[in-house]
């Protein structure tokens, strides 16, 4: 929720965090923070409950950890560590992340109701009928090309009330949609891709995107590095939320998944 709250137009789930601090604090729930746990500060527990979330997962591609040509980041180093992000990027991986992370690279945060209201031509119903006007489109800030491997279109798999959302705004902001790709090689020039029209299609289109930064949004893994452990020493263990399933986060499945386990406990 951190990280989605820098994306612009989700702010709001600093409301989230906000509540459950506060619920932590009347409940009197005792936090640890900056802390690592291990099975022996776990061992004493009667149930332990792993809700140790996911961490990015890492493509094989060659060439991405060579050092040599684009900067190659993850998304989580872009939106919450603040690591710097060339003119011209290539986003991998086209899910919620992706259009997340495109968005964030195109968009400030907090941005101004005039602003919002110029790059949607949205006016006052007393100026223009219907309050609906010319969009005025500022200079995008990047040139970004998001890629993904599957045929389909670009976020079919986003959310039906807001997918249009997020598609239609980096469209305005002349986000390059490409599609069918083979990830082939990273180097000097650039990331190297193969697209293929169709499933059908055994040859393919190579391209060279002669881009500054590379970012990955290929998915996520769960961390899970202490449930084997706790379950050898005969610790009760739970496992929830990312660190159950990392596909397709979803934090209402998380919460649920939570609030039924401590019913039951």
């Amino acid at each position: 929720f951190k990280l989605a709250a820098r994306i612009p137009g989700k702010e709001e789930f600093t409301e989230t965090l906000r509540y459950y601090t506060r619920m932590l604090e009347v409940r009197g729930v005792t936090v640890h923070l900056g802390r690592r746990a291990d099975v022996e500060s776990l061992r004493p527990f009667d149930e332990v409950v792993l809700a140790t979330g996911v961490e990015p997962r890492v493509p094989s591609i060659p060439g991405l950890d060579s050092g040599v040509g684009p900067t190659v980041l993850r998304y989580d180093e872009v939106v919450g560590g603040g690591a710097e992000v060339g003119r011209t990027v290539a986003v991998l991986g086209a899910g919620g992340i992706g259009f997340d992370v495109s968005e964030f690279l195109l968009h400030d945060p907090h941005e101004s109701l005039e602003h919002w209201m110029q790059r949607w031509g949205v006016t006052d119903p007393a100026l223009e009928r219907g309050g609906l006007t010319t969009k005025v489109q500022a200079p995008p800030r990047r040139q970004v090309y998001l890629l993904q491997r599957k045929h389909s279109a670009h976020g079919k798999g986003l959310g039906k009330t807001t997918g249009w959302v997020h598609r239609q705004t980096l469209k305005d902001s002349g986000v390059d949609f490409v599609g069918g790709v083979t990830y082939d090689r990273v180097d000097h020039e650039g990331l190297h891709v193969t697209v293929r029209s169709s499933e059908k299609d055994e040859t393919g289109e190579e391209l060279l995107l002669k881009v500054d930064t590379i970012v990955l949004c290929t998915g996520q893994e769960s961390v899970r590095d202490l449930v084997e452990p706790l379950e050898a020493a005969g610790v009760t263990t739970h496992v929830i939320g990312g660190a159950d399933v990392a596909a397709e986060l979803d934090a209402k499945r998380a919460i649920k998944q939570a609030t039924e386990l401590a019913a039951r406990l």
